[in-house]
């Protein structure tokens, strides 16, 4: 499966990400594979959250960020993301969240 990320807000805004690894590190670590600048983007946190591919499920848990991760407009700390989901990290880097399989 590819998980797909829409930048709708912040210093990634309208570009289009795609991953086909089972883990998705988010955050302004440079070594995040969803980096978003710690310079604009400064309600996320270094080490934000992650996804997970887990069995054919997304899973996204928040790793103990500072301004929390909404899915949906609610803060969540693990979820089961679905096909266009909209998830924002802090109050900024907000992105819509998709997968295809195969």
């Amino acid at each position: 499966m590819k998980a797909i990320f829409v930048h709708l807000t912040g210093s990634r805004r309208g570009n289009t990400e795609v991953f086909s690894i089972d883990t998705i590190s988010i955050g302004t670590d440079a070594e995040a594979s969803l980096h978003f600048d710690p310079e604009i983007d400064r309600s996320t946190s270094k080490y934000h959250a992650k996804i997970r591919l887990q069995e054919c499920d997304y899973v996204l848990e928040d790793q103990g960020s500072v301004k929390g991760t909404l899915v949906n407009n609610r803060l969540v700390s693990k979820i089961i993301l679905k096909d266009g989901d909209l998830i924002e990290f802090g109050d900024g880097g907000q992105g819509a969240f998709s997968y295809q399989v195969g």
